[in-house]
């Protein structure tokens, strides 16, 4: 290790003793303004800070930010203090610890720190880019600690949530953040191969050519050997491939298609998926000794409107993108434009955003992007128009919505809700009475009795006459 500045007064025994025997040397300021000042003046190679969030703490980790652009500056915080110090993380400080914090992890991050410190900063008018979690929302702050503690493990992560929560950019992200950053990084869209070939696509594929030649067809698994691989839509392998898979999980090796040879394979896998796997056993689709294998650790990715928090600070991101790629100055959402995308359901989550704000940069001729400018699905009272004039249309939208977002089996989404309604309207309409509310629904009673458990629609058992 290099130079390295404690400023604060509380810090772990453990970790200044560590520090001391692995650091050139190792500075430390009891009063953090006259260790800035000197670190301003004379270098230093990382920063160590007990961070107590005030406002004059704020202002002067800045004003360093600004005048050492290059400088690593880890806080450690406490749970007080814990939504200034995102705040510093968003404004560039390379990362900040809740108090207290294990010696191990500290470490952890101090060396990737120091890695990435001639690395130009990986910040853009003042937020992150795209290989960052973005947001100050508890769900944000729970998925960065998440990413902090598995970094340091290799064990399998299961990543579970809806079409575009971010499963993807959070696998890519586990793997740089940990010791594997520079092995390969294999990733393996399941649904987007061919069934019948995916057995060769992950494993590979030996055979024997003329003159006992060997022709040989190096798979996914073969290629991330040291590395991390990738599986997004787990749920959607073969059970063949899965016994295989498992395999590799259970022993470290394989052998290819054709082959007999067991290659070794210390493979860390990261699998991801919108299905709920626990069901798909239960029903004999998905193999319970896998399951059971990528399941040490499950991490639930939040939907965007559990992160609400986060929208304004997504868009702006989004929208500055777009900008540098067209050269040109990034468009701004105006305060009421803003509040129509907090209020708005986001059924394809994050990706969804991206993408309308992709379309606002090029479609939008003025600086800002006013309400008038949001498409009309976003806009309450055009959706409540639309859906007035036409049912069919409604869903047509909500249709065509959902499979821009990437959701896939939307009758099985639509058609228990449909049901669900008329059940519940005839239901009313007929005050509760089952047979005649099974006449109008075009149904038998005994269909009517099985949709309402089904279904989970509330029924008072009572006996209408």
């Amino acid at each position: 290790m290099e130079r390295i500045a404690l400023l604060g007064e509380q810090f772990d025994d453990a970790l200044v003793e560590r520090l001391g025997q692995q650091a050139r040397r190792l500075s430390r300021f009891q009063q953090w303004q006259s260790g800035l000042e000197q670190i301003e003046r004379e270098g230093a190679d990382l920063v160590l800070f007990d961070y107590q969030g005030s406002e004059a703490q704020d202002a002067a980790i800045r004003r360093c930010l600004k005048s050492l652009p290059r400088l690593p500056i880890v806080l450690l915080s406490n749970p007080n203090t814990e939504a200034e110090a995102l705040a510093l993380y968003q404004d560039g400080v390379f990362e900040y610890l809740p108090q207290p914090v294990a010696v191990d992890e500290a470490m952890t991050v101090i060396h990737r720190a120091l890695e990435q410190g001639d690395v130009p900063p990986a910040r853009e008018s003042g937020q992150m880019i795209v290989r960052d979690l973005i947001g100050v929302s508890p769900a944000v702050v729970e998925l960065r600690r998440a990413l902090r503690q598995l970094a340091r493990a290799n064990v399998p992560v299961l990543l579970q949530g809806e079409p575009g929560t971010g499963k993807r950019l959070f696998a890519r992200l586990l793997h740089d953040s940990g010791a594997r950053k520079n092995k390969p990084y294999v990733a393996v869209t399941v649904s987007s191969v061919s069934r019948s070939f995916l057995d060769v696509e992950l494993f590979g594929l030996e055979r024997t050519q003329d003159n006992d030649h060997f022709h040989v067809r190096t798979g996914r698994v073969e290629e991330a050997v040291d590395g991390s691989l990738f599986l997004d839509e787990v749920a959607d392998l073969p059970l063949d491939v899965q016994i295989r898979l498992s395999q590799v999980l259970a022993e470290g090796c394989f052998h290819r298609v054709g082959g007999q040879q067991d290659i070794p394979a210390p493979v860390r896998v990261i699998a991801a998926t919108t299905q709920k796997l626990e069901n798909l056993v239960m029903n004999g689709q998905f193999q319970h000794e896998l399951y059971h294998r990528l399941n040490v650790v499950r991490v639930q990715m939040p939907r965007l409107t559990e992160r609400k928090e986060d929208i304004a600070l997504l868009a702006e991101h989004f929208l500055s993108s777009v900008a540098k790629d067209m050269h040109v100055e990034p468009k701004r959402l105006s305060e009421e434009a803003l509040q129509v995308l907090q209020q708005y359901q986001w059924p394809g989550n994050i990706r969804q955003l991206e993408n309308l704000c992709r379309r606002l940069s090029v479609m939008v001729s003025e600086n800002e992007i006013a309400i008038d400018h949001l498409p009309a699905e976003l806009r309450p009272e055009l959706a409540i128009q639309a859906e007035a004039r036409s049912w069919e249309d409604g869903l047509r939208a909500w249709a065509e919505r959902s499979l821009a977002a990437g959701e896939k089996s939307l009758l099985n989404s639509a058609q228990p809700t449909m049901e669900r309604i008329l059940l519940n309207v005839a239901l009313e309409f007929t005050g509760g009475r089952k047979q005649d509310a099974a006449a109008l629904l075009g149904w038998g009673r005994n269909t009517l009795t099985r949709k309402l458990k089904e279904l989970g629609v509330q029924d008072d058992d009572s006996d209408e006459t």
